[in-house]
């Protein structure tokens, strides 16, 4: 176990990979929350890191634990990927939607951060593809009829999903408390 101080804490917040760690003696009473603004690093306080707020509650004392746990790897599927090179004057655009999901110039790295919200782990990009791409595939969760996210990106992208064992960066907050009404 790793644990360091670090500002890539804030990377962790924006993608819907997170998982926050809590240590509390009691985690069923603390609030469930969204966090919004950094808050300026007291260098007077040792015990930590940096803050975060958002409306009613605090957050400090933060850093990243490195756990080795179970992810997905995303690699090229065996008759590899069918993925189409964004022009270069192309827009950065994607779309999510109950069918699936388009995008265009979007990379690869991108594309498993993306997918780490659907599958509950994370993903590591393992293709070793570079640059960025014009792809579509059809999915729905609600649908059984419609194939998995596995089946998905392995038949329509040529990618495929690999549960391995991998380093997983937690958020781990020390302390959580109201603001005051300052």
């Amino acid at each position: 176990m790793l644990k360091r101080k670090s500002r890539a804490c804030l990377r962790f917040l924006l993608t819907a990979t997170l998982v926050i760690g809590i240590r509390a003696q009691d985690r069923s009473s603390l609030p469930a929350f969204e966090v919004a603004a950094i808050k300026p690093h007291n260098p007077a306080d040792p015990g930590g890191g940096f803050g975060f707020q958002h409306g009613r509650l605090t957050i400090s004392n933060t850093w990243l634990k490195i756990l080795v746990m179970t992810v997905y790897a995303l690699v090229a599927a065996k008759n590899g990927p069918k993925l189409q090179r964004s022009a270069p004057d192309a827009q950065y655009s994607m779309r999510m939607g109950p069918e699936g999901m388009s995008a265009t110039k979007m990379s690869i790295h991108t594309l498993a951060d993306t997918l780490a919200g659907y599958v509950s782990r994370s993903v590591i990009d393992k293709t070793g593809l570079q640059g960025d791409f014009d792809f579509k595939f059809d999915w729905s969760p609600q649908d059984p009829n419609s194939p998995s996210i596995f089946t998905a990106l392995q038949e329509q992208l040529g990618l495929k999903l690999e549960s391995e064992k991998g380093p997983v960066e937690f958020l781990v907050i020390d302390h959580a408390e109201k603001p005051s009404e300052n």
